[in-house]
């Protein structure tokens, strides 16, 4: 019994990981009338473990996402994107998103604005009547800006954004347990510190 509670718990982390990049990439990845935008997502780079591409090219230039993943975790070879695991928690670099989704009012360049967007875009959704919100709040990766909040729906999802050069990054942290984010907390700080876009 304990086993399939643990799965359908699993199914349930999948589940919201899966809809809250979704809202990135509706949010981020719309095209805004413009037809010759073909590249709403653009490809992760093969080329390490550790890293993701951001082919748009435009105004948002080439950036590359990269961390140093701690001992122990092990890469999704399944997943379109670094997805590392450890414990039951999971630390995902989602794609990165040119600012052509937003609307208007929103300023792409600050990742507080964006943050508030998507986190409202959230609240908004039925799905998650019953979740809880954190507020955004102010951090830093590796010294740079960043915004933060978290959803706690069946799961813990903590999601972090950071905007340079018009292209929001986002790196999710999931786990279904308190107990076992405290046990890697230092392996998952350790990892943000080492986040470079390049």
């Amino acid at each position: 019994m304990k086993k399939i509670k643990s799965l359908a718990m699993k199914g349930y982390i999948i589940a919201l990981v899966l809809v809250l990049a979704l809202s990135l990439l509706s949010a981020c990845g719309g095209n805004n009338g413009n037809s010759n935008n073909n590249s709403t997502n653009p490809p992760v780079s093969k080329g390490g473990d550790n890293t993701q591409n951001n082919n748009n090219g435009g105004e948002t230039g080439t950036l590359t996402a990269s961390i140093t993943s701690a001992s122990g975790w092990v890469k999704d070879e399944n997943s379109p994107y670094p997805v590392y695991k450890k414990d039951g928690v999971s630390f995902t670099l989602h794609p990165p998103k040119p600012a052509i989704g937003f609307p208007t009012e929103i300023n792409t360049d600050n990742a507080k604005d964006i943050a508030e967007y998507l986190l409202g875009t959230l609240k908004e959704n039925s799905t998650y009547k019953d979740a809880t919100f954190s507020d955004v709040t102010k951090t830093t990766v590796n010294g740079m800006e960043a915004y933060e909040y978290t959803v706690i729906y069946f799961t813990t999802v903590r999601t972090i954004y950071i905007c340079k050069d018009k292209t929001a990054y986002s790196i999710a942290l999931s786990y279904l347990e308190d107990d076992e984010y405290n046990a890697v907390k230092d392996d998952i700080q350790s990892m943000l510190d080492s986040y470079t876009l390049k």
